[in-house]
């Protein structure tokens, strides 16, 4: 078991916690039902822009920081800007 720094679950169920949140966080990337972004059309090109009190986005935040926040977002962002099949996730080699 570890227990470094006050944590006292095993390497085992960490990876499976780890494991399983990012299933879910895949699965939530392809929901083609989830679109945190709006479109703001002023001068120049029309810029996407994160929806600040965006449930799933808020949570996230919430429970795992910033950090892992933005890295959901910007793999959201990925799979609108290059896939055309509608946020489907595609495998790359």
């Amino acid at each position: 078991m570890m227990r470094e720094h006050g944590c006292s679950k095993s390497r085992a169920e960490i990876e499976a916690e780890a494991e399983e949140l990012c299933s879910l966080w895949e699965a939530q990337i392809g929901d083609v039902q989830w679109h945190p972004f709006k479109i703001l059309e002023s001068d120049g090109p029309p810029k996407r822009i994160v929806v600040k009190d965006d449930e799933k986005v808020l949570k996230l935040k919430y429970d795992y920081g910033e950090r892992v926040c933005d890295e959901v977002v910007r793999a959201k962002e990925e799979i609108e800007d290059h896939n055309a099949s509608g946020s489907f996730v595609t495998l790359e080699l």
